[in-house]
C-alpha cells in the first residue's frame, strides 16, 4: 500500500493561469506524480477513468466554474479525492460547488503541506474501503481454463487503485451456480464457456442474470455462430462476445479489467443514490426541528442510527469553551479523557500554526502532553464551521476493533455537520434556512443527474423553461419561488426507482412501469414533513397527472391540478422529448412541439400548451427567461 501511494496521482485543473507552483513543487517533492490541465471536464474524466487519486480545481473567479464538469467530479467523490481551491476557502456562495462538504473547499493561498496531509490522509481512508469485486470464469476446457488462470488470477496481484478483484474458475456450471450465491464479494464479471456438457454457456448465463442482474456477462467460444450471438444481444444476455482462441491475451484482461470498471462505477452510483437519501432524510428531519435544541439533539440521533455508532455527541462554542449540547448514545465525559481524533486534530492545528481554540480546552488540550493523554476511541470528529468560524464540534463514537470510518460514511458525517453549522448560524432567519436546504437538496440533485448521460442538465432546464412560461402566462412573481422549488425537486421521487429501471434500454414491462408511475408520491413521502414545502411538494406529487383525468398518481383532471404542476408537465415532457433516453433517440424541437400541440387538451392544459408552443417557435420564451434571469435562479436551487 505504502509504495503504490507513494506514487500518487494528483491531477490539477487550474483555470485562469493561476500560479499553482508551490502546490506543484511540493507535491512533486514528495514523490507524487503531478497533472496540470486547465481544462475541469478533462479532469472529470481522468477521474473517472481512474487515472488519478486526487482531483483538485482551482479557480480565481468560482463563479465561472463549469457546473457540469464539477457535479461529475463531486460524483465520484468515494473513489477520487476532490478538492477545490478557492480565494478565502469559501464554497458557499458558488453555485457549482455547493454540494461540495466543507473539507472539500480550501483557500487558494493556502500553505501546501496542509492541503498535502490532508489529501494524503483522505486517499488513505478511500483506500482502507475499496471495494473487492469476483469474477467467475467457467469453460470444461481444464486446459484453456489452467490459461485462463495464468492470464487472469496475476491481475489480482496488482490491485487496481479503485478496487481489488477475486478471480474463481471452475468447470462445471452447476458448481458455477452454486459459487455463485456464496461468494464473499460482489459478482462483477462471468466469463463462460458456450458449449458445455452441463449446460449450454447461454443457458447459464440467463440463469445468473436473474440471481446477479448487475455482473457483466461475456460469452467466450470457439463456435462463433452468427445465430448465438444475435439470440444473445436480443435476450440482453451479453456484454462482449468473445472467441476462441484468445489471440491476444493482454487485450483479452483489458476487457475483463473494462468491464470490471464499469461494474464499480455502477456500483458507486447506487452507493451514491442511498447516501443521497440519507442526506435527504437528514435534511428533512432538521427542517422538522422546532427549535435549535430540537435541531441539536436530531443531528445526535441521525448519525447514531445511521451510522450504527456506539455514541455521538454535538459540542457547542460559548464563550472561550466547548458545551456539550446534545448526544446519543453514552459519549465519554470530558475531561477525563480526550478522543484519539480530538488529538489528532489538535495536533494538526499545532503543525500548521493554527489557531488552537481556547477550550479544546474542554480537554485542556493546550497544556496537555498529546503522547500521554488518556483516550477513547472515537471514529470521527468534525468541526461545526461557518465561513471559518468555528461554532463547535461533532464527535461519532466507534466500538473496540471496529474498522475506520470509511469513505461514504465520512462524506455523510461532513455532509450532516456542514448542515447543522449551517443552522446554528441561521435558525433565527428561518427564510435564509429554508433556502439553504432547497439549495442543497436541489445541488445533490444535480449531482446524482450529472452521472446520468441521459438526464445530464435537466432539471436546469426544466427550471429555466418553467419559470420562463409562468412568467409568460402572468403568474405573479411573488407566486414563482413554490414553483422554482417544485422546478428543481421535480424528479425526487426517482432517487427510489431502482436504476437497472431508470436505464433499461428496451421498453418497460408493467411492474417497471408501476415502479416509475409511484416516484411522485415517494417525492411526496420525502417532503411531507417539510412544511414550507407544502405547495411545491403538491406541483410535485401532480406533475404527471394529464388534463383529461387519465394521469397519475390521483387521476386528477382540469384546473383541480395545481396551475404549477400544469406548468410542469409541458416544460417535464418537453425536455424529456428533446433528450436522448436509454430507449429511444432525442425528438428535435420541431417534432416535440407538434406532440405537444397534439395533446393539448388531453394531457396538457391546452391554453398553457398552446402558450408555450407559440413562445417556442418565436424563440421568445427563452429570451423572456434569461431577461428575468432564471439561470441564475436554477442555480440557487
Amino acid at each position: 500500500m505504502t509504495e503504490l501511494l507513494n506514487k500518487l496521482r494528483v491531477a490539477i485543473a487550474a483555470m485562469g493561469g493561476i500560479d499553482l507552483s508551490g502546490l506543484i513543487e511540493a507535491a512533486t517533492a514528495e514523490g507524487w506524480d503531478v497533472l496540470r490541465t486547465d481544462d475541469v471536464a478533462r479532469l472529470a474524466t481522468l477521474a473517472e477513468e481512474g487515472q488519478c487519486d486526487a482531483a483538485l480545481v482551482a479557480a480565481e473567479t468560482p463563479a465561472e466554474l463549469p457546473r457540469a464538469a464539477v457535479q461529475d467530479l463531486l460524483g465520484l467523490v468515494q473513489d477520487v479525492v476532490v478538492m477545490f481551491l478557492v480565494p478565502g476557502g469559501d464554497g458557499g456562495t458558488y453555485p457549482a460547488i455547493l454540494g461540495a462538504t466543507s473539507d472539500q473547499v480550501w483557500d487558494l493561498q493556502g500553505p501546501p503541506q496542509e492541503l498535502l496531509a490532508a489529501i494524503w490522509k483522505e486517499v488513505e481512508r478511500t483506500w482502507d474501503n475499496r471495494p473487492e469485486y469476483s469474477v467467475l470464469c467457467v469453460d470444461d476446457d481444464l486446459e484453456f481454463l489452467a490459461s485462463l488462470r495464468r492470464l487472469l488470477v496475476p491481475a489480482a496481484q496488482h490491485p487496481f487503485r479503485q478496487f481489488t478483484l477475486d478471480f474463481h474458475v471452475t468447470s462445471s456450471p452447476m458448481e458455477a451456480l452454486a459459487s455463485a450465491g456464496q461468494m464473499a464479494s460482489p459478482l462483477a464479471v462471468v466469463v463462460c464457456d458456450q458449449v458445455m456438457p452441463q449446460m449450454q454457456g447461454m443457458d447459464l448465463l440467463h440463469r445468473l442474470k436473474e440471481t446477479h442482474p448487475a455482473a457483466k456477462r461475456v460469452l467466450l467460444t470457439g463456435y462463433a455462430g452468427i445465430e448465438s450471438a444475435i439470440r444473445a444481444v436480443n435476450e440482453q444476455l451479453l456484454d462482449k462476445y468473445l472467441t476462441k482462441p484468445v489471440e491476444n491475451p493482454t487485450e483479452f484482461v483489458a476487457v475483463i479489467k473494462d468491464l470490471a470498471h464499469q461494474y464499480h462505477l455502477r456500483s458507486l452510483a447506487a452507493q451514491h443514490r442511498r447516501r443521497v437519501m440519507a442526506q435527504f432524510e437528514y435534511i428533512q428531519a432538521m427542517t422538522g426541528a422546532e427549535n435549535l435544541e430540537a435541531a441539536l439533539d436530531t443531528t445526535t440521533g441521525f448519525l447514531v442510527r445511521q451510522l450504527t455508532a456506539p455514541w455521538s455527541a454535538l459540542f457547542l462554542y460559548e464563550e472561550g469553551r466547548f458545551v456539550l449540547r446534545a448526544k446519543s448514545g453514552h459519549p465519554p465525559q470530558p475531561p477525563a479523557a480526550m478522543t484519539r481524533a480530538w488529538r489528532d486534530y489538535v495536533r494538526n492545528c499545532q503543525a500548521f500554526q493554527r489557531r488552537l481554540p481556547e477550550a479544546i480546552l474542554a480537554w485542556g488540550a493546550s497544556d496537555m502532553d498529546l503522547d500521554n493523554v488518556p483516550t477513547v476511541p472515537a471514529a470521527a470528529v468534525v468541526p461545526l464551521t461557518v465561513r471559518h468560524d468555528l461554532l463547535g464540534s461533532v464527535l461519532v463514537g466507534t466500538s473496540p476493533g471496529a474498522q475506520p470510518m470509511g469513505r461514504d460514511d465520512f462524506l455523510l458525517t461532513t455532509f450532516v455537520t456542514d448542515i447543522a453549522a449551517t443552522t446554528v448560524a441561521r435558525f433565527q432567519d428561518r427564510e435564509a434556512l429554508e433556502s439553504t436546504y432547497v439549495g442543497t437538496m436541489a445541488s445533490l440533485m444535480d449531482i446524482v443527474e450529472a452521472k446520468d448521460s441521459y438526464t445530464r442538465g435537466h432539471t436546469d432546464r426544466v427550471v429555466t423553461l418553467a419559470l420562463g412560461l409562468a412568467r409568460a402566462a402572468g403568474i405573479a412573481e411573488e407566486r414563482l419561488k413554490d414553483l422554482r422549488y417544485a422546478a428543481a425537486l421535480h424528479d425526487l421521487g426517482k432517487l427510489a426507482v431502482p436504476e437497472t429501471v431508470l436505464q433499461k434500454p428496451g421498453r418497460l414491462n408493467s411492474r417497471e412501469r408501476a415502479i416509475i408511475m409511484e416516484h411522485p408520491l415517494r417525492a411526496d413521502a420525502i417532503l411531507k414533513h417539510l412544511r414550507f414545502l407544502d405547495a411545491a411538494r403538491l406541483m410535485i406529487r401532480s406533475h404527471h397527472e394529464r388534463f383529461d383525468g387519465t394521469g397519475y398518481p390521483s387521476g386528477m383532471a382540469g384546473e383541480e391540478i395545481p396551475l404549477g404542476a400544469r406548468v410542469l408537465a409541458i416544460v417535464d415532457a418537453y425536455d424529456a422529448m428533446t433528450s436522448n433516453r436509454p430507449y429511444r433517440r432525442a425528438m428535435t424541437p420541431e417534432q416535440a412541439l407538434a406532440e405537444i400541440r397534439a395533446c393539448a387538451g388531453t394531457q396538457f392544459d391546452p391554453a398553457l400548451a398552446s402558450l408555450f408552443v407559440e413562445m417556442m417557435q418565436a424563440g421568445e420564451l427563452l429570451q423572456h427567461t434569461l431577461a428575468q434571469g432564471s439561470p441564475s435562479e436554477s442555480a440557487e436551487v
